[in-house]
């Protein structure tokens, strides 16, 4: 009697040792699909966020063109002035729509930048999310 109470008390902790084994294998598959999944999202936002510095540069190129478009302008006011009034509207004029130009680019070379400190901190707290991640895989090996 006593030998068939300590074989089926056996054969119970056999049983959820077992049921055990089983759900930490099925945490450890969907912790590795998680994973997964996270360093998918990281790689789409590296992607995202190398599409933004891009857009920036070329942004920060187009400002400086029309910078120097400005500086020429500017030189060529200067003789205009002394040619007469309407090549000075006219040089006016080029000058005034360069700068609304470049008052458009900044005020969008300003939302990038937004842009792209929002996608630096998303990054960063799925860099974070990635780390606790591999921690708890590391913690639970």
């Amino acid at each position: 009697d006593r030998h068939q109470a300590s074989t089926a008390f056996a054969y119970s902790l056999q049983q959820q040792l077992e049921a055990r084994e089983n759900e930490l294998g099925t945490t450890r598959a969907e912790i590795e699909i998680e994973k997964g999944a996270v360093i998918s999202q990281l790689r789409d936002r590296d992607e995202a966020v190398d599409r933004m510095r891009s857009e920036l540069r070329e942004l920060t190129s187009k400002i400086r063109t029309l910078e120097a478009s400005n500086q020429q302008l500017t030189s060529d006011l200067d003789v205009t002035r002394s040619n007469g009034k309407s090549e000075l509207t006219q040089a006016t004029g080029a000058l005034s729509d360069n700068m609304a130009k470049i008052f458009t680019l900044e005020q969008t070379l300003s939302a990038k930048d937004i842009e792209l400190a929002k996608a630096l901190a998303e990054h960063q707290d799925a860099d974070k999310k990635a780390a606790d991640t591999a921690r708890q895989l590391e913690q639970e090996r």
